[in-house]
């Protein structure tokens, strides 16, 4: 077995795509760059069996695996809104990336839904990086009417937002904050952070699966699975001011069937046209 780092670096993965091919590698379990850069054409060509995880390159029709990233952006808004939080943003990846698209059509979505008042939600692409979650949090903060509470869609991000509001003597649940992804840090920081769970292990151990299933079959059509999220619910979500927040909270969302592009620091967008993008992105996803 060989693990290599790419980065989301499009001309490092090629590099190690290209040791894959000279040393004759049995399969590839490939988390791709760029869903437009990436090329896994040549190891399929040399009949090297390929799985894509999070995201499917355009290159080639791949077996794939993903978490439900729109229900569990859902999943985690609707909890915001159950809470009382009516202005609600969304810090986002770059509009080149499926699972932000993914993440923010979720976010969207659980917006239309429901007949509370509430201000129409903002949108903050950023870069997935704390650098951008960052930036991306006062830019939000510097809005004549700021928001009340905001899903980041990555836990790099996330640490970015939560340095921005201490920097403001800001902490949750005043305003609230969920996040994708849970991270060693989730539970140490006060109040704990509600977290999107990603099923990191049954993604692999779906990968490995279909990895060998395709050496067995190389000619059975292309699989998709997408994987349910979890939602944690926690203090920095939690509305009510409370000094001790219960324990996490474990909501199912639902499964449903059927990269990133150059670097790109926070830009405010409006959500008409952030929702037309999600849904560019997504049908060209699928």
């Amino acid at each position: 077995m060989v693990l290599c780092n790419a980065d989301d670096n499009p001309e490092k993965e090629a590099e190690y795509l290209d040791v894959a091919l000279a040393e004759h590698m049995a399969g590839v379990v490939i988390f791709p760059a760029s869903v437009t850069e990436t090329d896994v054409t040549a190891l399929l060509d040399r009949g090297v069996p390929v799985v894509a995880v999070d995201r499917a390159p355009e290159s080639a029709a791949i077996d794939t695996v993903t978490a439900d990233d729109e229900n569990g952006a859902y999943a985690a808004t609707r909890h915001l809104l159950d809470e009382g939080y009516r202005r609600i943003a969304c810090i986002t990846g770059s509009r080149g990336s499926a699972a932000a698209m993914e993440r923010l059509r979720g976010f969207l979505r659980a917006h239309r839904e429901g007949d509370a008042p509430r201000r129409r939600p903002r949108v903050a692409y950023a870069d997935f990086r704390v650098r951008g979650g960052y930036q991306a949090m006062n830019d939000l903060l510097d809005l004549p009417e700021p928001p009340d509470a905001v899903l980041v869609t990555n836990n790099l991000m996330a640490s970015g937002a939560l340095e921005a509001l201490h920097g403001r003597g800001l902490r949750p649940p005043g305003i609230g904050l969920a996040s994708f992804g849970d991270t060693h840090w989730s539970h140490l920081v006060e109040p704990a952070l509600t977290t999107v769970h990603q099923p990191a292990y049954e993604i692999g151990r779906s990968a490995a699966e279909l990895l060998l299933q395709r050496r067995e079959a190389p000619d059975t059509a292309p699989q998709r699975l997408i994987l349910p999220t979890r939602l944690e619910v926690r203090g920095s979500s939690r509305r009510a001011a409370d000094s001790s927040p219960p324990p996490a909270r474990k909501v199912e969302t639902r499964v449903s069937h059927p990269e990133t592009g150059p670097r790109q620091w926070a830009r405010l967008g409006r959500p008409d046209a952030a929702a037309d993008s999600a849904t560019a992105a997504g049908s060209a996803a699928r």
